[in-house]
């Protein structure tokens, strides 16, 4: 059931992250700031081919790669998705997870790049970004914040075998 509930928030923020690219691209003028939330917030339609902060700008094959192996790497992490359990974790990997598959569509389908909207009135030389930018940073800093804060790992346990310390007996001291 929890992975049913990943997958229809996954979906939904998708689908509201398409929608709005869409909105806001087929009625405002390309790259014209027309002012939405006064002091607040800007509609700033405008394509981006490169990715946070236009690193990579204009290689668009090496994006999709990314895009790809990212959404198969949080796929992969979903492996330990639990609400009851780590929900922080898992509403986390679910919303980076809704904000890879976003803006992956725009990188494979749109030639002109991923489709940005928002811009900040009160920082307009921040990057304009989209839902699925802010569904991504938001799923991160979950995660980050349970890694962090919550999660009682021990760190040893993430090496390779090759560098963990072997115990030779019971009663011996480690190597």
């Amino acid at each position: 059931m929890a992975y049913i509930i990943c997958a229809l928030i996954t979906l939904a923020f998708v689908l509201i992250d398409q929608s709005t690219k869409w909105y806001f691209i087929s009625n405002f003028k390309l790259y014209h700031a027309v002012e939405y939330i006064p002091h607040l917030f800007n509609i700033h339609p405008c394509y981006n081919t490169g990715a946070a902060w236009s690193m990579l700008e204009d290689n668009p094959i090496i994006l999709q790669i990314f895009s790809v192996i990212g959404t198969a790497l949080i796929i992969y992490l979903l492996k330990d998705f639990s609400l009851k359990r780590r929900p922080l974790y898992s509403y986390g990997l679910t919303l980076a997870l809704a904000g890879t598959i976003g803006n992956m569509i725009d990188r494979i389908f749109y030639p002109n790049g991923v489709i940005d909207f928002i811009q900040f009135a009160f920082y307009p030389s921040f990057p304009t970004f989209n839902i699925a930018d802010s569904c991504l940073c938001i799923g991160v800093a979950m995660i980050a914040v349970f890694v962090l804060f919550f999660e009682q790992k021990d760190p040893v346990q993430f090496l390779p075998d090759w560098m963990k310390r072997q115990k030779k007996d019971e009663d011996d001291e480690w190597d």
